[in-house]
C-alpha cells in the first residue's frame, strides 16, 4: 500500500500474548471488600490462614512495683473497691511462695501518681540521710509506680489502718476529739509491756519524722484519712496527689 510518504512499509505485528483464563468478577471486590473468592483466587497478597488465638495467660507475673513481687493470680474474695474519693481497687494476688501471705496493691485511677512517686522518693532520701547519721525514725516507705496518665499502682503497707477509721470505731463522729482512741487501738495489738514500749517508741519516732518531712516538702491536704498507723505503732502519710 503506497502512501504520500513513500512506498509501503513492512509492518511487524507482535504475536498475541496469551491471556489468563478470566475469573467471574466478584461484585464486592470492585468495592474494595475482601471476599472468600478473593482468598481462593489469590488476588490479595496476604496469607489466607486465620489469625491464631492469643497465648494463654502467664502462670506467674512480676508486678511493676518490685521485681520481688511475683504473683500467680488474683485472690478474688479479697479484692474490693475502696471507699475513698477516687474509688481505687484493692487487688490481692496469690504469692508465688506458697508459704507467704498474699500480696496486696492499690490500683488507682484519677490522680496524678507521679506526684506521689516523687514525694515518696524525697521521703526515701531523707530517711537515708537520717540513718547515715545513726537516726532511725521508723518510716514506712512504700512503693508507687505510675502506669499511665492519672493511673498507677501503690504498694499496700500490711497491718495498718487510717487514724480516721480508728477514731470512728472508738467514738463515731466525735472520736477524733478524744485522746485515747489511738493508744487503746495500739494496746489491743501490743498487750505485752515490751511490745507496748516498742510501739510507743515507733509512734514517737515516726510521727517526728513525718512532721519534719511533710513540712520541708510543703505537703498539704493532710487529714486523718491520709494518716495511717501500723499495728506496731509506725505512723506514716499517704495520698500526695492534691497539694
Amino acid at each position: 500500500v503506497g502512501t504520500a510518504m513513500g512506498p509501503a512499509a513492512n509492518v511487524v505485528v507482535p504475536p498475541a500474548t496469551p491471556t489468563a483464563t478470566s475469573m467471574p468478577e466478584d461484585p464486592l471486590a470492585a468495592k474494595g471488600t475482601v471476599t472468600t473468592s478473593m482468598w481462593s483466587q489469590g488476588s490479595i497478597g496476604v496469607s489466607p490462614s486465620l489469625p491464631s488465638l492469643p497465648p494463654p495467660s502467664p502462670t506467674r507475673l512480676v508486678l511493676p512495683l518490685s521485681s520481688s513481687m511475683i504473683v500467680k493470680g488474683l485472690v478474688v474474695e479479697r479484692c474490693r473497691v475502696m471507699d475513698s474519693a477516687a474509688f481505687p481497687l484493692w487487688l490481692s494476688f496469690e504469692n508465688e511462695d506458697p508459704f507467704a501471705e498474699p500480696i496486696s496493691i492499690l490500683f488507682k485511677f484519677g490522680d496524678d501518681l507521679r506526684q506521689d512517686a516523687l514525694t515518696l522518693q524525697m521521703f526515701t532520701i531523707m530517711d537515708r540521710l537520717w540513718k547515715k547519721d545513726g537516726l532511725d525514725l521508723k518510716m514506712s516507705l512504700y512503693k508507687c509506680v505510675p502506669t499511665g496518665p492519672n493511673m498507677g499502682m501503690i504498694e499496700v503497707v500490711p497491718n495498718a489502718e487510717t487514724s480516721a477509721r480508728i477514731q470512728k470505731e472508738a467514738g463515731g463522729i466525735i472520736g477524733a476529739f478524744k485522746q485515747t482512741p489511738l493508744s487503746n487501738w495500739l494496746k489491743t495489738y501490743n498487750g505485752d509491756a515490751i511490745l507496748w514500749a516498742e510501739a510507743i517508741e515507733n509512734f514517737t519516732r515516726s510521727c517526728a519524722a513525718y512532721c519534719v518531712a511533710t513540712y520541708v516538702i510543703g505537703v498539704g491536704d493532710r487529714h486523718n484519712d491520709n494518716i495511717m498507723i501500723t499495728k506496731t505503732g509506725k505512723l506514716f502519710h499517704i495520698d500526695f496527689a492534691h497539694f
